[in-house]
């Protein structure tokens, strides 16, 4: 078995805690701000109901990420970074 270190890691302020991420530079482009942006809403929309991580329960917590920190792993550098309005509708 082979495993890899990410290039990029995310790492995230939200509602709930929720470690890191991965950064899928084939799946969410390259390591820019407006792609980190995109990352975030895409991920708070799946955290809706109805989305691929979505409430299963009443009452469950409606997951909501309020900023994002793309990080070099090698370096630990700060490559981009993204924060969300005051409150958001969802």
């Amino acid at each position: 078995m082979t495993t890899t270190t990410p290039t990029y890691r995310v790492e995230v302020k939200a509602n709930k805690p929720m470690g890191m991420f991965g950064w899928n530079g084939r799946q969410d482009g390259a390591a820019t701000e407006a792609n980190l942006e995109k990352w975030r809403q895409s991920y708070n929309t799946s955290f809706q109901v109805g989305g691929v991580n979505g409430p299963i329960n009443d009452g469950d917590i409606i997951v909501h990420i309020s900023s994002a920190k793309l990080i070099r792993q090698s370096t630990g550098e700060l490559v981009a970074e993204v924060t969300g309005p005051a409150f958001e509708i969802v």
